[in-house]
């Protein structure tokens, strides 16, 4: 962004427009790449703003060009389409765990296990603590999850009580599957 505009004033709507088509075209850059690029450029360009670089009441410029514009709504004039989420087959799911349990990722394979006996997330079954595990009523007490709707009880099926009893015996740090490095992988 800097070797094209080096001083703020040049940071314009039509500009921009030309340096984002012109990344797409030359650059050969894909509908999501310039929307990540835009996405950064309009946070610098809030930061502009903060510093006082830019007036403060000007218009962010940064927008993504029509014709780079994605969009999952059926009835969009996109011309890039994003496809919504799409569960798994069953038998994909299958195939995962044994490819788990192939590659002997025993967390993995766990995680698989428990996700499809639960429908939980992966970052559910990841933070989910030993303590928010009740055996007597035999569910899993999700606390923090990325929708409000996410908070809820679930019930520990029959087919995984057993893993679920070895996993918070073997525990070592409070989590049901125990030892993940902290990260959002």
């Amino acid at each position: 962004l800097y070797d094209v505009f080096p001083t703020a004033n040049l940071l314009t709507q039509k500009n921009i427009e030309v340096f984002l088509t012109s990344l797409a075209i030359n650059g050969k850059r894909s509908a999501s790449s310039i929307t990540l690029i835009t996405d950064s450029c309009r946070n610098f360009y809030r930061y502009l703003k903060k510093v006082k670089e830019v007036q403060a009441d000007l218009t962010n410029p940064f927008v993504v060009p029509e014709d780079y514009r994605i969009s999952s709504k059926p009835n969009s004039r996109a011309k890039f389409k994003s496809e919504p989420w799409q569960p798994f087959d069953p038998e994909d799911i299958v195939y995962l765990y044994g490819c788990a349990i192939d590659l002997n990722d025993i967390q993995l394979s766990n995680s698989i296990l428990i996700a499809s006996y639960t429908g939980m997330r992966i970052e559910e079954i990841s933070s989910l603590k030993c303590e928010n595990v009740n055996l007597n009523k035999f569910v899993f007490k999700i606390i923090a999850s990325k929708t409000a709707a996410g908070i809820r009880t679930i019930p520990i099926h029959s087919k995984i009580k057993t893993l679920v009893n070895k996993l918070l015996l073997i525990s070592s740090d409070g989590y049901v599957i125990s030892g993940l490095s902290i990260s959002k992988y």
